[in-house]
Parts: C-alpha cells; sequence; structure tokens
C-alpha cells in the first residue's frame, strides 16, 4: 500500500496500486463532537455527534475528495479502515 500524500500519489493510485490514508481523531469536548482530520490529505476535515456518524461522513468525504483530485475519471477507490483509536472517546 502506499499513502496518499506522499509524492507521486496520483501517478501510484492511478496505476491501481491500493492507497491508504492517516485520518486523526478527536473529541471536542466543548461541542461533544467528533473530529476527524488528516494530515495527508489536507482538505479533509469532518464532523459528527457520534463514531459512527463520523466515519459514514469521513467515507463520503474521502470519496468525494478523490473525485475532486482525479476528475471523476479515475476508478481510485480509497476504502476506510479503523485500525485503533486513542483517548477515551466514549
Amino acid at each position: 500500500m502506499y499513502r496518499i500524500g506522499l509524492p507521486f500519489w496520483k501517478l501510484t493510485a492511478r496505476l491501481g496500486v491500493p492507497m491508504h490514508l492517516r485520518v486523526h481523531v478527536q473529541r471536542d469536548q466543548e461541542t461533544q463532537l467528533f473530529v476527524a482530520t488528516s494530515p495527508d490529505l489536507k482538505a479533509l476535515v469532518v464532523e459528527a455527534s457520534s463514531m459512527d456518524e463520523l466515519v459514514a461522513a469521513t467515507q463520503d468525504a474521502i470519496d468525494m475528495l478523490m473525485d475532486e483530485y482525479f476528475l471523476g475519471n479515475s476508478h481510485v477507490e480509497a476504502e476506510l479502515r479503523i485500525k485503533g483509536l486513542v483517548g477515551g472517546f466514549v
């Protein structure tokens, strides 16, 4: 797998190499919202009131951003998989 954001990631994605990206999730204590951002895909900023909603909204945002980056002319798809959670989110 090749990480989105590394040099030549768009070319690599067009060649069909599986891609991944890091997504950081934090809970805003003041608003009680979960916030997802990515150091790899700078335009990715999503917030939701539950983790389930955040996962769904993040997947939708990633799909939309991939369409934007590849002008809808690519078979590039991103699959969101959660490896683990840091901190107490419940």
